[in-house]
């Protein structure tokens, strides 16, 4: 980029040095020789104006502009501009180029041969890559269900149901808590982490001694960042005893169960 500049400036410096002096030419009058982007965004926006007036003594016809580069695209002005009249160059840079800049335009006319103008400034870098870097590195928590029925079970038959999952992130996956929503659970999980592609399962123990429905809620706090706390659920039914049964568990126990609903 550097060599094509150069050779625009040599260009210009030797039509300048073959030029005879016109009192008649037009001649340029830009507001600024030099537009500074400052620091843009990505992708942000890239059209900028040089302004100007022909100063000289007839007609401005420009022929051609030029960038030093193909980041550089240019649109001026057609028809000619009078004396005391004024005009714009448009210049678009591509911003989806990071870093510094410094471009030149070169104006082709019967003012100068080659007028030289220029563009500088800093794109910064993509924010949606940074994103997309901090995204790729978490833990992700994928459960095959979050929602266990037990069905309609029978007084003090096997209470442990499983939540299995899997960690689908790239980052170990630890899990804080679990805490069940009432005293009638009893919940264990994972203590140590679960790597990435590993699986594991929190563990519910719900007192099947509690005859009649049920629904209760177990939350899962991990670090999992797009889920970091989950709501599982258990339901069913516990069954009553028969009253032969229940007559049973009262000699055995001294309580009677099957007309006890908690």
């Amino acid at each position: 980029m550097k060599t094509i500049t150069v050779i625009f400036l040599l260009i210009v410096f030797q039509m300048k040095g073959f030029a005879q002096v016109n009192e008649f030419a037009p001649e340029f009058k830009f507001e600024k020789e030099e537009i500074d982007y400052g620091t843009i965004n990505y992708n942000g926006n890239g059209d900028r104006e040089f302004k100007f007036t022909n100063v000289g003594k007839s007609a401005l016809i420009i022929s051609g502009a030029f960038g030093s580069s193909s980041s550089v695209t240019l649109e001026w002005p057609k028809e000619a501009i009078n004396p005391g009249e004024s005009g714009i160059i448009k210049v678009h840079y591509t911003t989806n180029l990071v870093g510094t800049f410094r471009k030149s335009v070169l104006i082709r006319s019967n003012a100068d041969n080659y007028k030289p103008v220029w563009i500088k400034g800093v794109v910064q870098a993509n924010p949606a890559k940074g994103k997309a870097a901090l995204a790729a590195n978490i833990a992700k928590i994928k459960f095959e269900t979050e929602i266990i029925d037990y069905g309609s079970i029978a007084w003090n038959s096997d209470p442990n149901r499983q939540f299995k999952f899997k960690n689908t992130g790239t980052e170990p996956l630890i899990i804080s808590n679990a805490q069940g929503s009432c005293g009638c659970l009893i919940i264990k999980w994972p203590t140590e982490p679960i790597m990435p592609g590993k699986s594991g399962a929190i563990t519910a123990y719900y007192d099947t001694k509690r005859i009649g429905l049920f629904e209760k809620k177990i939350t899962v706090t991990s670090n999992a960042v797009q889920r970091s706390s989950i709501v599982l659920t258990i339901k069913g039914q516990v069954l009553p005893l028969s009253p032969t049964d229940s007559l049973k568990t009262f000699f055995l126990t001294g309580q009677p169960e099957s007309y006890k609903v908690k």
